[in-house]
């Protein structure tokens, strides 16, 4: 084997080493606070990493701004952001010259499928609650009306140039044609490494083609991951990639933060009440409705819309109503949040020391009070749908994915 050879077995062993370290652990347990606490504060938190994601071009242009939020959401009461990189994982796979190998077709949805098989919350729609999306020109507006826990009656408008509008539209979800073309290219380059190789014995040709393949399967994770996708190596499946989305769309949503911080600090309202405001606008103004798996023309959403388009369309379902309102809250400086997927469903976290009754998780020993985005119910903060609660209570196998 030459230097060359070793050098690249050697990295994409160490790249695999790493990604198999940083695997997301699992948490099977629901938990309902029923002794309450007198004191709701948002735990003290810390930021775990520190670096910025290469992969994610919007962040280039993202600069803190620190005047977005105000007083009422700093000091002890803040909300922790964290940003966390997905590592791209490389899968080695046996070398058959006449079987399948890695690169055959990437089978797309399987997983999405049973996560689209959730069922509303609630089919009550809340009274003080409206939506009017249209076209101004050239520019696209949003407005929506919805009343917060605290039966207080907000108003939010939301707009984007269209032009704008296409060019984000079109950095999410892919063409088959893409896959097929990477696959093809992978094809041609795994039959020239082999004779090039196949001199020095078959093993030699066989290590040469094993780093082949670890490098496409991660040019594939790279592409799915600057696309809000990840892929499922277990399953050879596609899905949204919440965190990825939640992160690119930040700063697309900050103006819907400030406007409920103005609100709220008009009424006086303090961080859980802030959350609420945010959730309540979600859940009862947007209205239920799922996006498809392929839209018209051809390209693969995988059944989420990004926050930005979810707010100038007014519909979405569990997991893209989720990536609104996380987008939404990780304006503000400390938030700490995480995605929760359970069989059928998606929903949301925060970090903060549950109130009686509240419905919890605990990830990493740390409380997390979750949130139920996909409405059309008004549930407040830890508080979550009876079928949710149901699927947690029986330890089924949920996912939790850390936003920030």
């Amino acid at each position: 084997m030459t230097k060359t050879e070793l050098k690249s077995l050697g990295i994409a062993a160490f790249c695999l080493l790493i990604s198999m370290s940083l695997e997301l652990k699992w948490e099977k347990l629901l938990i309902i606070n029923k002794n309450g606490q007198t004191d709701i504060q948002y735990a003290a938190s810390y930021s775990e990493y520190n670096e910025d994601d290469e992969d994610d071009e919007e962040d280039e242009d993202d600069e803190e701004d620190e005047d977005s939020v105000s007083e009422s959401m700093r000091g002890s009461k803040n909300l922790n952001r964290n940003t966390a990189n997905p590592k791209l994982k490389p899968t080695f796979k046996r070398f058959s010259p006449t079987g399948k190998t890695s690169a055959d077709k990437y089978k797309a949805y399987h997983h999405v499928n049973e996560r689209h098989n959730e069922q509303r919350t609630d089919s009550r729609i809340e009274s003080g609650t409206a939506q009017r999306i249209y076209k101004d020109g050239s520019l696209l507006n949003a407005f929506y009306k919805f009343t917060t826990f605290r039966k207080d009656v907000f108003t939010i408008d939301y707009s984007m140039e269209e032009s704008e509008y296409q060019r984000l539209v079109l950095k999410y979800g892919y063409r088959s044609s893409e896959l097929n073309s990477l696959q093809n290219k992978h094809k041609e380059e795994r039959q020239k490494i082999w004779n090039e190789n196949i001199p020095n014995g078959e093993a030699a040709a066989k290590r040469a083609i094993q780093v082949a393949d670890g490098d496409y399967d991660a040019k594939i994770r790279a592409l799915l991951h600057s696309r809000g996708l990840s892929l499922i190596a277990s399953t050879k499946t596609i899905e949204p990639n919440v965190p990825v989305i939640v992160k690119k769309n930040k700063t697309l949503v900050k103006s819907i933060a400030r406007d409920l911080n103005a609100a709220a600090e008009e009424k006086g309202y303090g961080s859980d009440e802030i959350i609420g405001a945010a959730l309540s606008l979600v859940q009862t103004a947007i209205l239920y409705k799922i996006p498809p798996l392929v839209e018209s023309n051809g390209v693969h959403i995988a059944g989420i819309f990004p926050p930005f388009r979810t707010l100038l369309t007014g519909w979405g379902d569990c997991d893209t109503k989720t990536a609104l309102v996380a987008s939404i809250l990780s304006n503000w400086n400390n938030i700490k949040m995480v995605g929760v997927s359970v069989p059928g469903h998606y929903l949301m976290a925060v970090r903060r020391m549950p109130a009686k009754g509240d419905a919890f998780i605990r990830y990493k020993n740390i409380e997390y009070v979750l949130l139920e985005p996909a409405g059309p119910a008004w549930l407040p903060p830890g508080s979550i749908a009876e079928s949710t609660k149901r699927i947690l209570s029986r330890n089924d196998n949920y996912k939790i994915e850390p936003f920030f």
